[in-house]
């Protein structure tokens, strides 16, 4: 994992990668994290930022650049900032994304439960039990690990809903709990699964504490993952979207 910074006025273009695998295995869970294959895939990626430096000019070039990668590889989508110094921010935005422990990146396990089941209470209320898959496992062979969808509907193709609760209550914390989980949406909207094809993402965030001031950056990351947001108070307009589009589960 790393961060690449893009500064066409000066024609500033590098990629700062970090060493460390660990944050690779807290999001998919030691047994998906191969050491030696994701460094070998860190390096190929920092040669190739290296090689293709004199055709990255613009971000709509690096936009491109990053739709050539490999399926393994993923770079997010770009995103603009103010930046005086380009060194001096690339060190910062490196600490800051890559390097920080993520304290409380993705939230405890059981948080998500309760959530979950919040949402299986919303929508059965709503009578959309015939159009949901509930807790669907699915394999992921290129991470070798198992992810579970909490919940899925079709319109065409399949939709998977994930449940996500934004409790940090330091705004570098939440930013790295939301930029992580949009990672992994990112990660599940490419992949294609036996019986689903390449899923859509939606993501009903519960927004607490610092993410209640800082509504628009969560939006925007999910976003740039190509994943649609609702926050919680925004489940009728879910419920009223699965209940116009969704198809009803054959048995």
């Amino acid at each position: 994992m790393g961060v690449v910074l893009l500064c066409p006025e000066v024609a500033f273009l590098k990629a700062r990668m970090s060493s460390k695998v660990d944050r690779v295995r807290r999001f998919f869970g030691t047994e998906g994290a191969d050491t030696v294959q994701l460094n070998a895939m860190r390096e190929m990626l920092a040669r190739r930022f290296t090689f293709e430096a004199g055709s990255l000019r613009s971000p709509e070039d690096l936009e491109r650049f990053r739709h050539t990668l490999a399926n393994e590889l993923t770079v997010s989508a770009p995103r603009s900032l103010a930046v005086q110094n380009p060194e001096h921010s690339l060190e910062e935005l490196f600490l800051e994304l890559v390097e920080t422990p993520p304290a409380g990146a993705l939230v405890e396990k059981v948080t998500h439960q309760g959530l979950r089941k919040i949402l299986e209470t919303e929508f059965t209320s709503a009578g959309l039990d015939p159009y949901l898959r509930k807790g669907v496992q699915l394999r992921v062979e290129e991470l070798k690990t198992t992810v579970e969808i909490p919940f899925a509907y079709q319109n065409g193709v399949w939709n998977f809903i994930e449940a996500i609760r934004f409790s940090q209550k330091q705004e570098k914390a939440l930013r790295n709990a939301v930029y992580s989980q949009a990672y992994m949406a990112t990660r599940l909207g490419q992949h294609e699964f036996p019986g689903y094809g390449r899923p859509r993402i939606t993501v009903v965030g519960d927004l607490q504490n610092e993410a209640l001031n800082m509504e628009d950056i969560v939006r925007e990351a999910f976003s740039a993952a190509n994943a649609t947001f609702y926050t919680c108070e925004e489940m009728p307009k879910l419920e009223d979207h699965i209940r116009r589009a969704g198809h009803l589960l054959q048995d």
